[in-house]
């Protein structure tokens, strides 16, 4: 059976399109286990991927270890759990502004990897990735491209690490920027803020929790510790600095007001959320958070592999796509 989908591996969690997640750390060796982690043999070594106890690695060093090529090995075995057998074509992305540089050493590690055999919660899988697209992330306007055909749409994409904006015209692109410092980097000022304010040393993952779950109270060793106001200030400052990034970014026929829509998707873009329409108020009859907005990015992939490879479903033919390119989709 030859399979299609878009997968979006993110430094903090990898995402499919049916909603599907786990944590993007690998630790070599056993573990206690939490909900989300898997089991993983691969190369002779065993692994657990998406435990918290394990170790992420960021977007430039992707490729340089073998981090990269397991995730998307588990992202594929979770998403297709009955067949032992598994060929499939996928497309994922890399963030807009680093597309040129890292699209195509994406596409190549990709292509390159051949089949590889791996046994994930004790189960036999051989995955072969037959084809492959890397396109760039913030690209809001093809999950539905007729639909946005004639519309101007501005695209903030507030990721695990990695702000991604752009301007379109239709599905053309107009102007494009990636800004260091999203989710990772709220996570990491928070936890500095709480751990200077009382005096305690902070596990990273109950932050990542108690912002993923719209919480305001810490649980350390010594007890509950209200961080409301930390966490409040924290996600203020945050955007309001974003915001001013944005604005003098993008300006005039490229701008935000020139927009029928502002399109709010990314992991970060939920707890962001109020403070995002409090800095864009003027624009608060175009904003639009997206529903279920961390995965907007995956369901983009997945559309665009069903358009480019679906009919290997039916004709089983091998379809000769690498990257894309930013002028293509212009």
């Amino acid at each position: 059976m030859n399979y299609v989908m878009g997968i979006d591996i993110g430094i903090n969690l990898v995402r499919l399109p049916d909603g599907t997640k786990f944590t993007s750390t690998i630790k070599k060796g056993t573990t206690l286990l939490n909900g989300m982690a898997h089991i993983v043999t691969w190369k002779n070594n065993e692994y657990v991927v998406g435990n918290q106890d394990g170790a992420i690695n960021t977007l430039l060093y992707k490729l340089e270890t073998d981090h990269y090529q397991l995730l998307l090995l588990t992202a594929v075995a979770v998403a297709v759990p009955s067949e032992q057998v598994i060929n499939i074509s996928i497309v994922t992305g890399v963030p807009i502004g680093f597309f040129e540089s890292l699209s195509q050493k994406f596409y190549n590690t990709i292509m390159n990897m051949g089949t590889q055999d791996i046994v994930i919660d004790g189960k036999k899988k051989s995955i072969s990735i037959n084809n492959c697209i890397i396109f760039p992330e913030s690209c809001f306007p093809y999950i539905d491209q007729n639909k946005y055909s004639l519309l101007k749409t501005f695209v903030i994409d507030i990721g695990d690490d990695i702000v991604n904006c752009s301007m379109w015209n239709g599905v053309n692109l107009k102007e494009h920027k990636s800004f260091p410092n999203a989710m990772i980097s709220i996570l990491q000022s928070l936890a500095t803020k709480i751990a200077e304010n009382h005096s305690i040393i902070v596990d990273a993952m109950r932050i990542d929790y108690l912002m993923e779950n719209d919480l305001y109270t810490y649980y350390g060793e010594d007890g509950a510790i209200d961080v409301k106001d930390l966490k409040k200030e924290t996600l203020e400052d945050y955007t309001k600095e974003l915001v001013k990034s944005i604005k003098i970014k993008f300006k005039g026929s490229n701008s935000m007001g020139a927009c029928d829509s502002i399109r709010l998707i990314g992991s970060a873009s939920i707890p962001l959320n109020d403070y995002l329409f409090k800095y864009l108020a003027r624009f608060k009859d175009t904003i639009v958070l997206e529903s279920e907005p961390q995965f907007v990015n995956a369901r983009i992939y997945d559309t665009l592999a069903n358009i480019r490879f679906g009919s290997i479903k039916s004709k089983g033919y091998k379809q000769h796509s690498s990257t894309v390119t930013i002028d293509s989709i212009k």
